[in-house]
């Protein structure tokens, strides 16, 4: 077929109406998926910078809580032993996760 064949048939496939419809819902479909995809891309980078964030949080969160443990440790080795302060210390810090493991079992259930 030639080009000049082809150019008539899509200009008589033009003014079908139903095609012409369909035509153009397939480019409002287009633009949908377009507009659609923009906004998962945006919402997609606003999550992403919230879990970075709430890892640096949480990063420094876990490294005040070593401070204050070794200001525990520090606390009771200047009253008791060391390896007393250490065993109280270690004791504390192992109840305080059993209770939290506890709570999430229990949220989990």
């Amino acid at each position: 077929m030639s080009a000049w064949c082809s150019f008539r048939l899509f200009r008589c496939l033009g003014r079908l109406p139903m095609l012409r419809t369909f035509t153009e819902y397939i480019f409002a479909l287009i633009d949908l998926i377009e507009a659609e995809v923009r906004s998962l891309r945006q919402s997609l980078q606003r999550v992403a910078l919230g879990i970075g964030v709430l890892l640096g949080g949480g990063l420094l969160l876990a490294t005040g809580l070593g401070f204050v443990i070794a200001a525990l440790y520090l606390g009771l080795a200047a009253t008791l032993n060391a390896w007393a302060a250490a065993l109280v210390t270690g004791g504390i810090v192992m109840a305080i996760g059993a209770l939290t493991a506890w709570i999430g079992i229990r949220v989990i259930r």
